[in-house]
Parts: C-alpha cells; structure tokens; sequence
C-alpha cells in the first residue's frame, strides 16, 4: 500500500507538471500571436499584402512610423493620412530642431504647448508598438518612398481589444493621437482616398467630443 501511495503521488505531480507546462506554452503562443506564423505575399488591390510581419525593435520608431521584418525581409514603413505628434523635443547636427514641427502639431488640437503635445506623442508611440509588438500584422504598401528617404507609404492593418481587424491610422486618430495629415490614398479596399477622408474626419469628430487624447487638453 505504501509504495502504490508513493507511485500515485508521483503520477499526480507528474500529471500536475504536464498541465503547467501546457498552460504555459499555450499562454506563450498567446503573447506572441504565434511567432511562426508564415509571412506570405500577395496583390490586393494594387497593392503587396504583406502578412505576417513582424515589429522590428528600433529607436526610431514612434506612433507613425516603425521598422518591420517580412520574412528574410526588413522595410520601414510610414502611415497613410495619420500623423502622431513627435515623442520629444529634439535638436540635429547643424542646429536644426524639431520644435516647429512640434508647435504645428500642438495647433492642429486647439493649441497644445510642447509638453501637452510630446506627452501625445510618447502616448501615440506606446500605443502603436503595443499593438504591433509581439504579434503578427498586415501591411499594404506601393512602395512609395516618404520624400525620398527610405521609408514606405502603408495602411498598416492589426487586431485591436476587441479582436477586430482595423486599420492603425483609424485607431490612433479615434484614440486621438494622431492629426489627419500626410500623403492619402485609395484603400486596399477599394475606397476613394476622399472616402477614406471622410471617414477619418468622423472618427475624429467623435473623439474629439468625447475628449480623448490630445482633445482632453482643449475639449470640444
């Protein structure tokens, strides 16, 4: 009888092991959005569908713009209609800065100063890369360069809380951190670069009186 106790008590650990080594691989596929998902290429409406991407760490990206890897392939990529306020004040070699940027970015909600706007930015930017960190995404993109650099114009497609497919740019402007501005385009869908406009000027409209993000500094 002793020894059959001992053998069972073995057997439930052993048991009780194998479900926490379950749970825990299961819980790590969960967090990761699977990470062999396959990236796969195709053409959709005029534009290369790149699925499984993945968000390649970087220190420049930020709300809007993010460097990606697509199997073998590593691209960076700048948003369609949306424009997220700078993370930070910064200067460059030759003593350019950023802060005029910054102060028209704070105008476009009613009159943000530095910080306010910054604070947005840095909002937009942990936004964006939780959305993208850990799991995998859709770009739609031309391959047109952002005036001249070697960053992509893309509508960037991700699953948000409530599990739906939606575009990044609608999420940061109805989250509102993100002003309506930059080069536009047909949607992969089909829609009208003026449809995407409007559509994204409702979005707005309703964050803005709802006082969300940048809109709660300067309400309706």
């Amino acid at each position: 009888m002793p020894r059959k106790k001992t053998l069972a008590a073995i057997a439930a650990i052993l048991l009780a092991a194998g479900y926490w080594l379950l749970e825990r691989a299961d819980r790590s596929w969960l967090s990761t959005g699977g990470q062999d998902a396959p990236a796969d290429t195709s053409e959709v409406g005029g534009y290369r569908r790149l699925s499984g991407c993945r968000l390649a760490e970087h220190r420049h990206n930020d709300g809007d713009s993010f460097h990606v890897r697509h199997g073998d392939d590593s691209y960076e990529f700048r948003l369609y209609f949306v424009d997220a306020p700078e993370s930070r004040y910064k200067t460059y070699r030759g003593g350019d800065d950023n802060g005029g940027r910054i102060a028209q970015q704070g105008d476009y909600f009613g009159g943000l100063n530095r910080d306010q706007t910054t604070g947005i930015g840095a909002e937009a930017k942990k936004f964006s890369l939780n959305l993208l960190r850990g799991r995998p995404f859709t770009v739609y993109t031309k391959g047109e360069n952002v005036y001249g650099s070697e960053r992509q114009y893309a509508f960037v497609e991700v699953e948000d809380a409530a599990g739906k497919r939606r575009l990044l740019g609608e999420l940061l402007v109805e989250q509102g951190l993100a002003r309506i501005h930059t080069k536009g385009a047909t949607t992969p869908d089909g829609a009208a670069r003026s449809k995407q406009e409007g559509k994204l000027r409702s979005i707005e409209h309703a964050a803005r009186n709802a006082g969300v993000g940048a809109w709660r500094f300067t309400g309706r």
